[in-house]
């Protein structure tokens, strides 16, 4: 089924980056899997909370950082070699450079209003409590999967997000 029938009728197609499109009544997403299946899901303007701009960090680059460091201390201390001091500083560049993301692909995660019967509740107070700072952990993963299935990539999306900044009234923030 394509992705009109899935749209009212005076609905109008505004901006699109696969898979989102922003229509003139909310965001859509719609998928065309390779087995035939079709995942569709939709989020009104109404609850988007927030557009922000992410880079995750780099943990690969942070551990070859800390390694590099590690390894120019103890060539510097127990083998007596002075060369490797200059290991050191690298590695710690390395690692800062890591935790600001480099390398990494950047996105746009729209932040998802929870709907009143989504919150996650704690614990009764004649349960106790596994969870840790009171929240279901059912409702804190189906809350992760959610924002999750609203991260755009940040290549070739700014038609979209300027579509659905104006359409919010929210801009996006760092």
């Amino acid at each position: 089924m394509p992705l009109r029938n899935h749209l009212h009728p005076d609905e109008d197609i505004l901006a699109r980056v696969s898979p989102f499109y922003a229509t003139s009544r909310r965001i859509l997403r719609f998928e065309s899997l390779r087995n035939g299946e079709e995942t569709f899901t939709e989020l009104p303007y109404a609850r988007v909370k927030a557009i922000e701009i992410v880079q995750p960090p780099n943990h690969r680059l942070m551990a070859g950082g800390t390694v590099v460091s590690i390894g120019g201390l103890f060539l510097a201390m127990f083998v007596g070699l002075y060369t490797p001091m200059i290991a050191v500083p690298a590695g710690l560049a390395m690692i800062v450079l890591g935790g600001n993301g480099t390398g990494m692909r950047r996105y746009f995660q729209l932040t998802v209003e929870e709907l009143p019967g989504q919150r996650a509740q704690g614990p009764s107070p004649t349960e106790k409590n596994t969870a840790g700072k009171g929240a279901n952990p059912t409702a804190k993963v189906a809350r992760r999967k959610e924002q999750a299935l609203w991260r755009v990539p940040y290549a070739g999306s700014m038609d979209f997000i300027g579509v659905v900044g104006q359409r919010t009234g929210k801009r996006p923030k760092e």
